[in-house]
């Protein structure tokens, strides 16, 4: 079934995207968004079927996890700012920006909510 499901909505994401104009007014390239969106259902159907056989097969808790997937997350984010020398862009925009803080905060409280509870029908 969830096989199913999955072929269902990326043929339905592929004839979206094959069927209709998708250039860029502003110059992008759609071959380079259908490579991104690509690997986005690729990992994300890597990312659930991972996290299904972790919780069958070793006593994982869903906090345990969603702390080390957060966490790697930011080390990624970390990362890849400080190796693109835009980090220091970042926390610029921040404190010059106070309300974007705000913002960020509000999202990553829904975000953590989001994934307490897709945690929780996975387990």
């Amino acid at each position: 079934v969830d096989w199913m499901i999955a072929l269902a909505v990326t043929g339905g994401a592929t004839e979206f995207l094959m069927t209709g104009p998708i250039s860029s007014h502003g110059g992008g390239n759609s071959t380079h968004g259908l490579l991104l969106l690509a690997g986005f259902l690729l990992l994300d159907g890597f990312t659930s079927t991972f996290q299904e056989k972790l919780f069958k097969e070793h006593t994982t808790s869903k906090y345990n996890q969603m702390v080390y997937i957060n966490l790697g997350s930011a080390i990624i984010s970390s990362t890849t700012l400080t190796a693109s020398g835009r980090m220091g862009s970042a926390v610029a925009f921040s404190r010059a920006h106070p309300a974007f803080l705000l913002d960020a905060g509000m999202l990553s409280a829904a975000a953590v909510g989001a994934q307490w509870f897709i945690y929780s029908q996975v387990k």
